[in-house]
């Protein structure tokens, strides 16, 4: 495994094309089918390597064609942690730091809060990056750069508890604002440049940025075409 490898973990929610998500499972080096995401995964025709849970949303027939063609199912009861925590333990352990998240989003709300909760539980050791059919979605703290397409959708939320932000090529700017959940929020801003400057100087944040392959240079081949 090298340091630029990264884990592919497949939920049980909503997806961007399969054509995109191939892409993903071709550069992972390890690729955890999260119960139910193995239907997904089935249906996307990508083989994981491990599948993980409680085994209680997995169809039997996912589960014995997957088995029957040599992956590998741990099946864990335990009720203590959810099947995407199970998955992200799993990559953890493996050595991973860096995690593509699919299918954490969509379907029933209560999963998608959820799932962003378990990911901010294990942010302060690891990088889990979440995409779905409308954003990629980080988690981030401290001060970064990124890119982002002109004119698209930025939403940002705290997580966990308030934050206080700092952000720089956005038609609304934020200077040392404070974004608390149930009090204030950063939604629906627009890029008005092709790079976003971020300074979190208290908590987390959430950012949304609206789904386009030049956001994911960090996990495409920037010379792939999917065209």
């Amino acid at each position: 495994m090298t340091a630029e490898s990264y884990a592919l973990i497949l939920a049980n929610g909503a997806y961007p094309s399969r054509k995109i998500l191939v892409a993903f499972a071709r550069h992972a080096g390890l690729i955890v089918a999260a119960d139910g995401g193995a239907d997904a995964a089935l249906r996307f025709r990508i083989k994981p390597d491990v599948i993980i849970g409680d085994l209680d949303s997995i169809s039997p027939e996912t589960l014995d064609r997957f088995a029957k063609s040599g992956v590998t199912v741990k099946h864990l009861a335990r009720q203590t942690d959810t099947d995407l925590e199970k998955a992200i333990l799993h990559v953890k352990r493996r050595g991973y730091r860096k995690a593509l998240v699919a299918g954490a989003t969509g379907g029933m709300t209560d999963h998608t809060f959820g799932n962003l909760s378990i990911l901010l539980r294990h942010a302060a050791d690891m990088r889990p990056v979440c995409v779905d059919p409308h954003y990629r979605i980080d988690l981030v703290t401290g001060s970064v750069e990124l890119p982002v397409v002109k004119g698209s959708r930025v939403s940002l939320m705290p997580a966990g508890g308030p934050c206080v932000v700092s952000v720089s090529g956005l038609r609304y700017k934020l200077k040392r604002n404070r974004l608390a959940f149930g009090e204030k929020e950063g939604t629906c801003n627009t890029a008005v440049s092709s790079s976003l400057r971020i300074a979190v100087h208290e908590g987390w944040l959430v950012l949304f940025r609206e789904f386009d392959l030049c956001l994911f240079d960090d996990f495409l081949l920037q010379e792939e075409s999917l065209d």
